[in-house]
Order: C-alpha cells, then sequence, then structure tokens
C-alpha cells in the first residue's frame, strides 16, 4: 500500500499544482478534464490541512492568467 487516501488526494493535488504553473495549455486540459470541483471539495472543514494548502495551491496555479478556470472556480 502506498498511502493513506487523504495523502494520495494531496499528492495529486501538488502534482495538478506543479503541472498547471505557469503551462496555459495544462491549465485547460486540467480543467477540462474535470479538476476543479474534486479540488475545491478538499478545502472543506475537517480535511487535514496540508491537503487543503495543496488543493489552494492548485486552484491558484489554475485560476493565473485564466479567466475560464477562474470562472470554474467561483462557480464550483
Amino acid at each position: 500500500r502506498t498511502g493513506t487516501p487523504l495523502r494520495v488526494q494531496e499528492e495529486a493535488a501538488h502534482a495538478l499544482r506543479a503541472l498547471a504553473t505557469d503551462h496555459v495549455q495544462n491549465q485547460t486540459g486540467i480543467a477540462l478534464g474535470g479538476a476543479i470541483p474534486g479540488l475545491v471539495a478538499l478545502l472543506q472543514r475537517g480535511v487535514p490541512s496540508g491537503v487543503q494548502e495543496q488543493a489552494a495551491g492548485a486552484l491558484h496555479a489554475l485560476a493565473v492568467n485564466h479567466t475560464a478556470n477562474q470562472t470554474a472556480i467561483a462557480s464550483a
């Protein structure tokens, strides 16, 4: 077993953050792949702070200079 589900979610959010940073095509692809609602869900109360931090960072990376993603995040 490689880790707890929360640890896997934290690592996945970190990976999405890295992929989205300064890369418009990846920002678009990640959003079209449906990642935004899942990342927003990780910001809920009761989720460990490390997971929340990675999710918030991924959402930030998806939103930078990307109006469509900003709208999708606000609507999620």
